[in-house]
Order: C-alpha cells, then structure tokens, then sequence
C-alpha cells in the first residue's frame, strides 16, 4: 500500500476512505462488467532500471519542479488527457518519477466553512502550475446506478457529489464514449471537498496505475497562494450559456461567472 491520506471528514456519518471502492452489488450485468473491470490488472509494465523519464512505457508524465520539490505534470507528456503511472508489476524503483497520485493527497489541504457555499478546501502552502492535489475517490458506479442517485439527489434537493468523466475509447468502438461515474457523496475522500468554479484554479486529469477504471486526479492548472481556496469546473471546463434543468445557483465568485452551477445530462 502506497497511499498514506491521513486526512478524515468532519462529519461523522461519512465514511472516509483513500481510493475508489466499488457500488454494492445491484447484480445486473452492467454492474458485473464494471467489476470486472475495476478488479482487472493493467499488465503493461515497465522493466527501467532508472528513473522512468525517458524511454519508460508509462514515464515522461512528471519532471521536478525548479523552485520546489514537487513534481509537476510534464507539458510534453505522450498524452495531456490521459496519463500512466508505473504499476505494481513494473520493475522499476517505488521512488520512481512516475509514481505520484499512487501516494495519495498533498500534506497541506485543509476543509474551512464557507458559510453559503457550504465547505471547501484550502491549501495551507503554494501548489506550483502542474502539481498533484488530491484525488477525487468515491464510489464506482455504474451508469443506471448513477441516473438513479442523480435523480433521487434532485427529488431531495441534495448537493450532486457524482463526477462523469468522459474518454474517447481507443479498443476500435467508434462513436463511443468511455464513461467513469465517480459518487464520493456517502464514501469519499478530501476531494469531495473541492467546490465548483466557472474560473476554476484547477484540473482533472484521468490516471490509470494498476486497474483500468481510471483515479480522477486533480492538479492544480496554475500557481496556487498559500490561503487560497481549490477549485475545479463542475462540467470539464465546457462552456455553456443554456441553464441546465434543476439548476443551482453558483457563488463562485469569478468574474465570469455563469450565475448557476453546471448539471450535464449523463
């Protein structure tokens, strides 16, 4: 086990937990698909005898930061939407420069109330452009799973907790999006925390390690103060000027605000 997340919530009717676990079984068949999947093992694996920054199968991902001693996404990486970090069945060291999100969240984060808005994160020292924040983890659902809580969250007028993160499959089905439904409402970790923005500070990114279900990463998208409170766009950074059904109003603040929260049809 490499992830030391130390971090717990503050309230005591949610469950803390420091990577993604699988919904209960509903026993439908999509729901055996996903956790095939979520307990498969990616096993392309590396064999370096170094650092995994050049020639590695996964590597070129990160690079040292100049001014600290983070490691921050590599602007020229293979590929900006995805990434690979070297897994349990690689060869190379566990200190590696392609093992980051596998550790777990940043030391530095902190939950404040934001009165209105309810709670946020905080970082407690600067984040440079680039540098891993904290993994968004939940429960994994699956798609029916996830129109059903999203549904029952609007009947109640609950906060909608549940990320889709969508990918281009690259197995030869055109057409098709790859989705990955991510509910850290009732299970989850200090991610949940994160609050939207419509000029967010930062990002995220899909991180695939041992399982084919990717982590969603979150990475800071430019230099962060000390104070400063984290946060990412709600719908990928899309922008949209028709107000979404049951839609919320936004306190985010920017300048660009968009007056409500985004609330993307699955």
């Amino acid at each position: 086990m490499f992830n030391t997340d130390l971090y717990e919530h503050q309230d005591p009717e949610l469950i803390y937990i420091i990577e993604n676990e699988l919904q209960k079984d509903d026993f439908s068949e999509d729901f055996q698909a996903l956790k095939l999947e979520f307990e498969s093992q990616i096993v392309k694996k590396c064999r370096c005898t170094e650092d995994c920054t050049t020639n590695c199968l996964h590597g070129g991902n990160y690079l040292p930061n100049s001014s600290s001693n983070d490691l921050i996404l590599n602007e020229n990486r293979k590929s900006l939407d995805v990434l690979y970090e070297c897994n349990s069945l690689c060869e190379c060291s566990f200190d590696c420069r392609n093992r980051l999100v596998v550790f777990g969240p940043r030391k530095s984060l902190k939950i404040v109330d934001f009165g209105a808005k309810g709670k946020g994160l905080i970082t407690e020292t600067a984040i440079p452009k680039g540098a891993f924040v904290c993994e968004y983890a939940g429960e994994v659902l699956t798609k029916a799973e996830a129109i059903k809580r999203n549904a029952k969250n609007d009947e109640n007028g609950l906060m909608n907790y549940i990320i889709c993160l969508n990918e281009a499959r690259n197995d030869g089905k055109s057409g098709k999006t790859l989705q990955t439904f991510i509910d850290p409402s009732r299970k989850g970790n200090i991610g949940r925390y994160l609050n939207h923005s419509c000029d967010p500070n930062c990002t995220i990114i899909s991180v695939r390690i041992d399982s084919p279900v990717p982590k969603l990463g979150i990475f800071a998208k430019n230099d962060i103060k000390a104070g400063d409170e984290l946060t990412f766009h709600y719908g990928g950074e899309t922008p949209s000027t028709e107000m979404p059904e049951n839609a919320k109003k936004c306190l985010c603040k920017a300048e660009n605000c968009m007056k409500f929260l985004p609330n993307w049809k699955f």
